[in-house]
């Protein structure tokens, strides 16, 4: 070969002389590097196991290649159909015996390769083997019938190609290719590199059973398959300028071994498929540096029910798990760290934005089992993001987002804004169980967000959701325009059925265009804004505390800045369960339309001011049914009930009745309870109703005292309500006595 450089440089021009030197310095530095220098640990041919109960080890035929060409030390089966031919380090197999033979491959050569064609299945057992081949692949395995290549006990082997292929090997499209199905397997390690296209390539499929497997580059994919790929043992780490792997025209299956790949190409894949992806055991890192890179990439469904994946995404628009269909998490320890910022391309009269995600679906997300976790920093990112529905049925979902959010402008030309959110779907969100723990501290952001409804909890089934918001809103189109940093926002009805819900908001704890319901569950907005915000609130059942800077409750139709003082048609329903709604400057139940009460206990604090009040509506404020308590300061937003089919009164005191953090207690002239409530501000004006109040009776406030026993709600910080226990040691405070009607304001 160096002799043909020689003539080469003489007769070439200077360009095209540059242009051969830089291709053939790769072949020279990979035969400086190893030429004369491998040690073969493995065992010797004598001592290879001919008496394993694998049947890959039988029936050998023994190949050793040295600088000076190759030779076969052994061929018993020359005469049965098998052939082989060398000339230089080029060795030839044709084989037409029906028997399994074992090629075994040993020794160095730094222009060579195997071609290798068969009828009968077969096996290449590297035992101690460099090739590097400056023409064309090492190992050529033209024959469509399965084969095997077995990694020696703790051999080193090696296989290189050259970047350009004579045309006799043009059809081959790697380093290592096989036209049909073919197994790695063994205990030993190969290295490769791909300097023309693939380091390892099928017209069928690949599986890794064994063998520690090192793909330091390939000029294209590092591992392409036709037909498949699996990998049930071993170990497979590749880097490569295209995708690491890449399935054509089938389905990836990852039940074991270890997987390790570095994709740092603009728009590559980890790991690609035509059709499904499943991982269902095995060790997987995925590192995804390039611009709009993917880890799994999936035209059909992507399913995850075991093993642990690790995956690293820095590239702006990188994705972690993409399914073109469907996305099933039942299982496994997912963990996501993301960096990648936003890519924008333009799109009409204005821009089209990609986000970096760590599991993004173009159909829908189901989470059932698996263990995912979220670390998200860059702008705009999205921990989970479903183009349909995403469902949480089971397992931990822990999401973390801190990037940013701003405007811009979108194809319509109108001015947008985007802010990282955890988890997002255009359609539905369903969290039926599990464990879920969401943080936004961007500019904007949301930890969960539905174009659709938003169903939490059924009647026998009880997630734990803790989600916090901690960044600041930013003005969009005007100044009366903001993109809000919610914890739950939703298009469509929101429904909490069950569960244990804690939420930490810088603004609205749970906002709906449509509908609020609460059926049941716990209910903690321990910070808002707006704690709960929708054109229609009901609270139904479970118990719900709701802390908030402005209004606990708002029910409004949302159709005028501020608010309006006219009824907007919104409405709050209290037909069950126990609400306590506490605010510092708002009011803790506000309603732009009515407020109908049927049933359960509502505790309503206003804040320690005179412009704000406890129950505030537009229309009518009715009771009729359920305990309704209400304080607030000397306001002159108080408003009374305007008409009940219970009895109810409205109280009103010069001075101070209650005090912070003290017990606040109506009882009847028998002594008999009727409300036992903490009062977390010093206040002069109350609301009260009862099934068990009576018109033309005398009633006693007590405050102060203590509370044993029975069941708490709230606390002396929010206010609470108490029942079932022992009420003692209190002052009497204040008597009323109700008039014959309904609704009675009285002076105390």
């Amino acid at each position: 070969m160096r002799s043909k450089f020689i003539f080469k440089i003489l007769f070439l021009s200077l360009f095209a002389f540059a242009l051969y030197a830089c291709a053939s310095d790769k072949i020279a530095e990979d035969e400086d590097e190893t030429t004369n220098t491998e040690t073969n640990t493995g065992d010797s041919d004598e001592d290879f196991d001919t008496n394993s109960t694998d049947s890959t080890f039988t029936n050998q035929v023994v190949i050793t290649y040295s600088s000076s060409g190759a030779t076969v030390t052994s061929n018993d089966y020359a005469s049965s159909g098998v052939s082989v031919t060398v000339s230089g380090g080029n060795v030839t197999v044709t084989s037409t015996t029906s028997t399994a033979i074992n090629y075994v491959l040993k020794g160095t050569n730094s222009d060579g390769m195997l071609t290798i064609n068969s009828t009968s299945t077969f096996g290449l057992v590297l035992n101690g083997l460099s090739l590097i081949n400056e023409d064309g692949p090492a190992i050529y395995i033209e024959s469509a019938l399965a084969s095997s290549v077995y990694l020696v006990g703790t051999t080193n082997n090696r296989l290189i190609d050259n970047n350009t292929y004579a045309t006799d090997y043009e059809s081959a499209k790697a380093t290592l290719y096989s036209a049909g199905n073919l197994t790695l397997k063994g205990t030993g390690s190969l290295s490769l590199k791909g300097y023309a296209k693939h380091a390892i390539a099928s017209a069928g499929g690949i599986t890794v059973a064994g063998g520690v497997t090192t793909i330091s580059s390939a000029y294209k994919d590092g591992i392409h398959s036709s037909a498949y790929f699996n990998q049930t043992g071993g170990s497979l780490t590749v880097t490569s300028s295209d995708d690491g792997i890449e399935c054509e025209d089938g389905n990836v299956n990852l039940s074991g071994g270890s997987l390790i790949v570095n994709a740092a190409t603009e728009d590559v894949n980890a790991v690609k498929s035509s059709g499904t992806i499943t991982v269902s055991g095995g060790t997987t890192e995925l590192a995804v540096s390039g611009l709009s890179s993917k880890g799994f990439n999936s035209t059909g469904a992507l399913t995850v029910s075991g093993g642990t994946i690790t995956l690293s995404l820095s590239g702006d628009a990188s994705k972690g798990l993409k399914s073109d269909e469907s996305v099933t998490l039942s299982g496994g320890t997912i963990t996501v760290t993301a960096s990648g910022g936003i890519v924008s391309e333009s799109s009409g009269s204005g821009l089209d934005l990609s986000y970096c995600t760590a599991v993004k679906s173009d159909g829908d997300i189901t989470v059932s089992g698996s263990s995912l976790t979220v670390n998200s920093t860059g702008a705009g990112n999205k921990g989970i993001s479903s183009d349909g529905n995403l469902s949480i049925t089971s397992g931990t979902v822990n999401i973390t987002t801190s990037g940013s959010g701003t405007t811009y402008k979108n194809s319509s030309g109108t001015t947008d804004s985007y802010n990282a959110t955890c988890l997002v779907a255009d359609g539905n969100i369903s969290i039926t169980n599990g464990t879920i723990t969401c943080s936004a501290s961007g500019a904007g952001g949301k930890t969960i967000k539905a174009d659709g409804t938003v169903t939490i909890g059924d009647s026998s089934n009880s997630p734990t959701i803790s989600l916090a918001t901690s960044g600041s809103k930013f003005a969009v189109a005007s100044s009366s325009d903001y993109c809000h940093p919610k914890t739950i926002v939703s298009d469509g009805a929101i429904t909490i059925n069950n569960g244990d819900l804690t939420i930490s908001s810088t603004d609205d704890g749970i906002h709906s265009e449509a509908s609020i319901t609460i059926n049941g569950g716990t209910t903690n907005i321990t910070k808002s804004v707006e704690g709960i915000e929708s054109l229609v609130i009901s609270m139904v059942g479970g118990y719900a505390n709701i802390v908030a800077s402005d209004d606990a409750i708002n029910a409004t139709a949302g159709t005028t800045s501020g608010g309006t003082e006219s009824d907007d048609g919104s409405y709050f329903y209290m037909k069950g369960g126990i609400l306590i709604a506490s605010v510092t400057s708002g009011d803790a139940i506000d309603s732009n339309g009515k407020v109908l009460m049927t049933s359960g206990v509502l505790a309503a604090f206003g804040p320690a001011n005179n412009t704000n009040t406890d129950v505030d509506a537009n229309g009518t404020i009715t009771v009729n049914g359920g305990i309704l308590f209400g304080a607030c300061y000397n306001s002159n937003m108080f408003e009374t009930l305007t008409s009940s089919s219970q009895f109810g009164v409205n109280l009103k005191s010069s001075s101070t009745v209650s005090s912070a953090g003290s017990y606040f207690r109506i009882q009847n002239a028998s002594g008999t309870d009727l409300g036992t409530f903490i009062t977390p501000r010093a206040a002069y004006y109350f609301h009260f109703s009862s099934p068990s109040l009576e018109g033309s009776s005398t009633y006693t406030i007590y405050t102060g005292g203590t509370y044993t026993g029975g069941s708490t709600y709230g606390n002396t910080t929010s206010g609470g309500y108490s029942t079932g226990g022992t009420y003692s040691g209190g002052t009497q405070k204040k008597t009323f006595t109700t008039s014959s009607s309904k609704i009675s304001t009285l002076s105390i």
